[in-house]
């Protein structure tokens, strides 16, 4: 069991972004979340593209405009920082792009929606990470205008939109987020696995296991 020797946080916390690619299976490395979660990072050149915050912004300011025309309420990034300790006391940090607050009477009656906007291409990950957001903004008290869980939605720059209904959060779903959310606890991290997302992961320098090619060993048969 490898030990990359870092500074312990106070108390675990788990990001949003960080469970996305564990719960499609871009990854298979519960070691990257237990260490993520219980520990600090090293330092990393992770600077984000000014042309990036610049198309991002202008995306999130685009789809509020267009509920903000129909007379909905929308909230932006930061208002809608949410925290959440789940059942397994591990606390979730997330900050979803929108969120528009539902409209609990009349005709235009509606449930609230959580976006979030991507500048970049379609991945599998993307839906995982909104499902994430509507639970949380579901069980969020410092949000207000959500009484029950919300659709989701994610909106790309070249104008697809997916839509995410409510009932896609399905037992089997919570199951999946509170399994990796119960890794974080162990008191001994599980075995790093090895694979393609090492070249991304925030430990790739110091972890003695990091192989971007995964199992590299090539085996020989006369059966086939």
């Amino acid at each position: 069991m490898p030990n990359l020797r870092l500074n312990r946080r106070d108390e675990p916390f788990v990001r949003v972004t960080w469970l996305p690619p564990l719960l499609v299976g871009d990854t298979a490395c519960d070691f990257m979340l237990h260490q993520l979660a219980n520990f600090y990072a090293p330092k990393s050149d992770d600077t984000i593209p000014e042309t990036w915050i610049e198309d991002h912004n202008r995306l999130v300011n685009r789809i509020a405009d267009q509920y903000q025309q129909l007379g909905r309420t929308v909230r932006i990034e930061y208002e809608n920082r949410i925290e959440i300790v789940s059942k397994t006391g591990v606390k979730v940090v997330g900050k979803p792009d929108l969120l528009v607050e539902e409209v609990s009477s009349g005709p235009e009656q509606s449930r609230g929606l959580v976006i979030d906007a991507k500048t970049g291409a379609q991945r599998l990950k993307d839906r995982a990470q909104v499902k994430l957001y509507m639970m949380m903004a579901k069980a969020a008290q410092s949000i207000s205008g959500i009484s029950q869980m919300p659709d989701g939605q994610l909106v790309y720059k070249d104008g697809t939109i997916i839509d995410i209904p409510h009932s896609d959060i399905t037992l089997e779903f919570k199951e999946s987020v509170t399994r990796l959310l119960r890794i974080v606890n162990y008191t001994d991290p599980p075995d790093p696995r090895p694979g393609p997302f090492c070249r991304i992961c925030k430990f790739k320098e110091i972890c003695p296991s990091a192989s971007e090619d995964g199992h590299s060993v090539i085996d020989k048969t006369d059966d086939f």
